[in-house]
């Protein structure tokens, strides 16, 4: 099942809002409360853009999480986050502020990177030395 956008939120009111917020624009996608099952929802669902909402889970649960995700990830991560947090931050395609909290904003985020023409390669498939390491330092 191809699910475009999954949401990860502990704080329940704030993955609500962004669940009506990305339906409401024509955006199908799954919420989940626990960041546990991150990299089997993300081999299973393979969506093109996860959401990760760090403010609601604990510092411990992010380190462990940053331990665990494979680099062969091709989803876009758009991570929400006040700026001094930096556990994700090498997994991050793109940022949004938590406060203050914009749905809207989040959602054309999402959309963009969705949109995008050019897929995120895994890490070492690309034909050239420069290649992979443009990838991996995120300068394309």
């Amino acid at each position: 099942m191809q699910v475009p956008v999954i949401i990860f939120s502990a704080d329940e009111l704030r993955g609500h809002v962004l669940s009506k917020v990305f339906k409401k624009g024509g955006c199908e996608s799954s919420l989940y409360k626990a960041i546990a099952d991150f990299g089997a929802l993300l081999f299973t669902l393979k969506p093109g853009v996860v959401v990760l909402d760090s403010g609601s889970f604990f510092p411990g649960e992010l380190e462990r999480l940053s331990d665990t995700i494979s680099p062969e990830i091709t989803s876009h991560i758009v991570l929400l986050s006040e700026p001094d947090d930096s556990v994700l931050s090498s997994y991050a395609s793109a940022y949004c502020p938590l406060s203050p909290f914009d749905p809207e904003g989040i959602l054309d985020v999402a959309l963009k990177l969705l949109k995008t023409e050019k897929k995120k390669e895994h890490f070492g498939e690309s034909t050239s030395l420069t290649d992979t390491l443009k990838l991996y330092l995120k300068l394309d």
